[in-house]
């Protein structure tokens, strides 16, 4: 289906969690690279999209020099390392709605040096990248030299900043905008991959956000919503939801462990026995019960990460066996 995961963990059971959605695409951050060969083992016809962290995004003011600079950039990524990767992301929000239209057109020329040098190396490049709500019609004009040669164009779909959870022109379709002003002037624009996908606020853990940015937000018919969002466009390639794993500071938007608030192809939520359906007929097979027990035998074979509140769950329940132990004993032996 259109709507993936964008993962920012390495740990050993995102592949299967991954392989389990039957998305089209997949993003991983640095910090998850290495699950590549395992991803792709997996999935042999998903696309796995690359992206590497770059503390200071800057280019060259000059257009000519930026083209250098989108070269450079190219080739401080791991592609070599990492061949089971097939598109590679350049920067990522380096430009907004405040930037002039000249920084614009020389970042046309950084994205134009970044996708020649992909090409060369021999991988499908992905530039824009842009934050949510932002880019001007008139600005992203300024880039259609570089979507002419672009694979994909990234954008950063969230829900409404002022109604949570709402789909909306600004926010989340900001890039239909885009298309049409393209589509008018007969200028190509390249298929779109929402490189992050999501809530606009933090909709968990707010504890870690002292300053109320966290909102109360059933988070499961947002993404039924968002996945119907996506199936009515064509040029949508797929999505990358925000986050699967905390690469730090993003807990509030973390799914791992709460993966079944994703929905299926048809818009409902998948139960984890639809993600896992191999394991959940063996652990049938073998005497399990209930959707919420599988969701323990998953955590103790790690295929699912293990929470502090399901931890807690898991006490309670042993200190009621082990009552309900007593009393048969003391039944059986009075």
């Amino acid at each position: 289906m259109k709507l993936g995961y964008g993962v920012y963990t390495d740990r050993p059971h995102i592949p299967g969690v991954v392989a389990q959605l039957g998305a089209r695409v997949v993003l991983l951050f640095d910090s998850a690279l290495q699950l590549a060969p395992a991803i792709r083992a997996l999935c042999p016809d998903i696309l796995i999209i690359g992206r590497k962290y770059f503390p200071i995004q800057s280019w060259n003011p000059d257009p000519y020099l930026a083209y250098t600079d989108g070269c450079n950039i190219a080739d401080q990524l791991p592609i070599s390392q990492y061949p089971d990767v097939d598109v590679w992301q350049s920067y990522n929000e380096a430009i907004s709605n405040d930037d002039p239209p000249e920084k614009w057109a020389a970042y046309d020329m950084f994205e134009r040096g970044f996708t020649d040098r992909i090409h060369y190396l021999g991988k499908k490049s992905i530039i824009g990248n842009i934050a949510c709500g932002n880019g001007t019609d008139a600005q992203l004009l300024e880039m259609y030299p570089s979507m002419a040669k672009a694979d994909y164009f990234g954008y950063h779909a969230y829900t409404s900043k002022e109604t949570p959870g709402l789909i909306d022109q600004w926010y989340f379709n900001r890039y239909r905008s885009w298309i049409e002003e393209f589509s008018t002037r007969s200028l190509r624009f390249p298929p779109v991959i929402l490189t992050e996908v999501g809530t606009y606020w933090p909709w968990k853990h707010p504890e870690n956000y002292p300053l109320g940015e966290c909102v109360e937000l059933d988070p499961r018919p947002v993404f039924r919503s968002i996945l119907e969002e996506m199936n009515t466009d064509w040029r949508i390639i797929g999505g990358c939801v925000f986050c699967l794993g905390d690469s730090g500071g993003w807990s509030g938007f973390d799914i791992d462990g709460e993966v079944d608030i994703m929905p299926s192809e048809g818009g409902t939520p998948m139960q984890l026995k639809e993600q896992f359906p191999d394991i959940h007929t063996g652990w049938i097979a073998d005497g399990g019960d209930d959707e919420e027990s599988f969701r323990f035998y998953l955590m103790a074979t790690r295929r699912l990460p293990v929470t502090e509140a399901n931890f807690k769950i898991l006490g309670e329940r042993l200190k009621s066996h082990i009552q309900e132990l007593v009393n048969i004993g003391l039944e059986l032996h009075p």
